[in-house]
């Protein structure tokens, strides 16, 4: 019966998590998503840009239960720890233990238990959380977990690692994108006759596949120099050919190939041009889009359209999604706390407060209104106006932006040539080098 309610609970759970990321993110693409579809002992890695956001996108695109390793320090509040400990496994950090000797062994022990029963496991692999586009070095845990298992049982038990690279466009604000890499399986039968000899070496030889196989799935950028490189490119791709999630992703992946093939002296020589370009574009308040557009004299006139005739429809949307909106966003800037966490905490609060205020206004429309399920009609607007209310505004700031260009056109000529000038060498290297 325990089973039973747990199993209802985290498919209502991962039902609302679904729902709240389709508010949450303007786009989620999934490539190679027939992998996350499996019936045996499996343990699923990402990488961990994003908090809490990382674990909640995987989880809700797998089709089954997953257990959660989680870090220990969640679990010192006894009733938040007795709930956790139904979907999660506690492991301890350095922080997690004032100073004693860490001490996983009972954790590991229930993870390989629960592989052994056929059960599924994820794992942040890097261990901890940090907002950049480069694999940090896998830790030991997945592979020792995992062989550990199958030694027990002879390596019997037929457990798969399943690697899955998170790439969000923008991981910390609203709206953004999140693209889910799911690579091939990882079988383990290859290491048993290595891990029987040397377990430790055994363990060391698997992670470091893994981090071979987790690269190829995100952006590994060297450095923030690459980094930046890589920001550049993709801009002005996205300007002149722009392509949707996977296709602009894989394009991505090959020029930043290409970038670190690079020599130094091309880096720089490259990384110069962008930096020229784009700093300038910056202390002009001018977007790459919107300039590309302005010398190649793109016509405004469906923009425009659109805002006329959508005006209302962006009144309607916006002001009965204000309150249920942006008190989740005041929140993650108010609440003093690692800014890594603030799409976790718009999230989480969005899940109390959009219901809250939807039902609020719900009953005061009823209340107000003496027409047959005007409530219900009412409700079941909110968020489809919401949503056109947030394209609206995506179209109101980009139309904005395309006039803030002609205007700078318009009165500065000899900037504005100087600057397609800086593009175009830009471009140029782009083309050579890359």
């Amino acid at each position: 019966m325990f089973k039973f309610l747990a199993d209802a609970f985290y498919a209502f759970l991962k039902f609302l998590v679904l729902v709240i990321y389709r508010v949450f993110y303007s786009k989620i693409t999934v490539i190679n998503k027939e992998h996350l579809s499996f019936k045996n002992a499996a343990i699923v890695i990402s990488n961990h840009p994003s908090t809490l956001m990382d674990p909640l996108s995987v989880g809700s695109r797998i089709n089954r239960r997953l257990s959660f390793l989680a870090n220990a320090g969640l679990f010192k509040n006894a009733a938040f720890g007795a709930f956790l400990k139904v979907y999660c496994i506690p492991v301890e950090r350095p922080k997690d233990v004032d100073g004693r000797r860490i001490n996983n062994a009972d954790s590991f022990a229930r993870a390989d238990e629960h592989l052994a029963n056929n059960g599924a496991i994820y794992i942040a692999a890097e261990g901890t959380s940090v907002v950049e586009r480069r694999l940090r070095n896998l830790k030991t845990g997945t592979a020792r977990i995992a062989l550990s298992a199958e030694s027990k049982k002879d390596f019997s038990i037929g457990v798969t690692i399943i690697p899955v690279g998170l790439t969000y466009t923008t991981p910390l604000n609203f709206r953004g994108e999140v693209l889910l890499n799911v690579g091939e399986p990882v079988h383990l039968d290859q290491y048993k006759s290595a891990y029987e000899e040397h377990p430790f070496k055994t363990s060391k030889k698997l992670t470091a596949d893994l981090q071979d196989i987790m690269k190829s799935l995100v952006f590994h950028t060297e450095d923030e120099a690459h980094d930046q490189a890589l920001t550049y490119t993709q801009t002005l791709a996205q300007s002149e050919n722009p392509m949707p999630p996977k296709k602009h992703f894989l394009r991505s992946k090959k020029v930043l190939n290409r970038i670190h093939a690079l020599s130094d002296v091309g880096f720089n020589q490259l990384k110069t041009a962008g930096d020229e370009y784009f700093q300038t574009l910056k202390n002009e308040k001018l977007q790459d889009l919107s300039f590309f557009r302005t010398f190649k004299n793109q016509s405004h006139l469906i923009s425009i359209l659109k805002l006329i005739i959508g005006l209302p429809l962006f009144l309607y949307g916006y002001i009965n999604n204000i309150f249920a909106f942006s008190i989740p966003w005041i929140l993650s800037k108010k609440i003093n706390i690692f800014h890594g966490y603030k799409p976790t905490i718009m999230v989480m609060a969005g899940l109390i407060f959009i219901p809250l205020f939807f039902y609020i206004q719900t009953k005061i429309v009823s209340h107000f209104i003496d027409i047959p399920y005007i409530g219900w009609i009412y409700f079941f607007t909110l968020l489809p106006m919401g949503w056109i209310a947030w394209e609206y505004r995506k179209i109101a700031i980009q139309f904005s932006q395309d006039q803030k260009a002609k205007n700078f056109k318009k009165k500065n000529a000899t900037k504005f040539e100087n600057l397609k000038a800086k593009r175009d060498k830009f471009k140029s290297l782009l083309q050579n080098m890359v």
